[in-house]
């Protein structure tokens, strides 16, 4: 997701941030965004207005990455982040939202989040993550013509923990891998819930902060993509052929995006072209 390299700082391991042909797919998906926005709001036709922000998911605690002040609850083991249903949509209470003008804007928030997130090495990983991490971006866009046309988009760039395996990793159990392997389990029941696409199958997203937060990429009004990572060696073939098994469910799952326009706005514009339809029909007949 990064594609920086890790090197050691006084016993901290630092990212080593590089553009170029290695990035990973957060700076790349930053950089496209701002494109595109760049593209689509050409002659000021459009107005749009970008905020960002980071969080980890760590011992099943929600913690803010751009907050200062937050992350020393995380080295006293603190209380995370508490989870609100809004409208059928979970929310993380009292996180940090930047407005962002540029890509640097995001690319220099998501190098400071790095740097706070919770990562140890292991004999399967030198810069193992130790928790989820969810960048979210929202792209709001205003129609100069028409101030009251808005629509909202949200971008979430999610970097899952890899499985813990005691026999590869060489760790012991700890609270960290438990609770990284069982978020991860309840997001395979949440895919194989939804792939099964059963009106009175139940979907688990409670079950986890995880599935909760990705309630709406995974089974709501989004396009969702997983990409699977694979080890080469041999001896790594049952994790790969669990790692495809767990991308195969999830390339079944059929959300139908739509746009995210306010209904009382969606009613106005239908009824406005029903209005324009019916003149067009009076004056034909006249």
């Amino acid at each position: 997701m990064e594609g920086y390299n890790y090197r050691e700082e006084k016993g901290v391991p630092t990212a080593v941030i590089e553009a170029g042909e290695h990035e990973g797919i957060v700076p790349r998906a930053i950089n496209q965004l701002f494109e595109l926005v760049k593209q689509e709001s050409g002659g000021g036709r459009k107005v749009f207005t970008i905020h960002c922000s980071y969080l980890q998911i760590y011992k099943e605690k929600i913690y803010d990455l751009l907050n200062k002040s937050h992350l020393k609850r995380l080295c006293q083991e603190g209380p995370g982040l508490k989870l609100k249903l809004v409208k059928d949509v979970f929310q993380v209470e009292n996180l940090y939202t930047f407005e962002c003008k540029s890509a640097e804007d995001v690319l220099a928030l998501y190098h400071f989040g790095l740097k706070n997130r919770v990562t140890a090495s292991h004999n399967m990983n030198n810069q193992s993550s130790r928790s989820h991490s969810m960048l979210k971006i929202t792209v709001e866009c205003v129609d100069v013509k028409n101030p009251d046309s808005v629509v909202v988009s949200t971008l979430q760039l999610v970097d899952l923990a890899g499985s813990e395996r005691q026999s590869f990793t060489g760790q012991a159990a700890t609270k960290e891998s438990i609770e990284i392997n069982k978020s991860l389990m309840t997001l395979r029941q949440v895919i194989t819930a939804l792939t099964e696409q059963s009106e009175s199958n139940f979907v688990p997203y409670r079950d986890s902060k995880l599935t909760c937060l990705l309630r709406q990429s995974l089974g709501g009004n989004s396009f969702c993509v997983m990409i699977a990572c694979l080890n080469p060696c041999d001896m790594h073939i049952e994790e790969n052929l669990s790692t495809l098994q767990y991308a195969s469910r999830a390339s079944y799952i059929s959300n139908k995006p739509i746009k995210n326009v306010d209904p009382k706005l969606r009613l106005i514009e239908e009824l406005k072209a029903k209005n324009a339809s019916l003149t067009d029909e009076l004056f034909k007949a006249n």
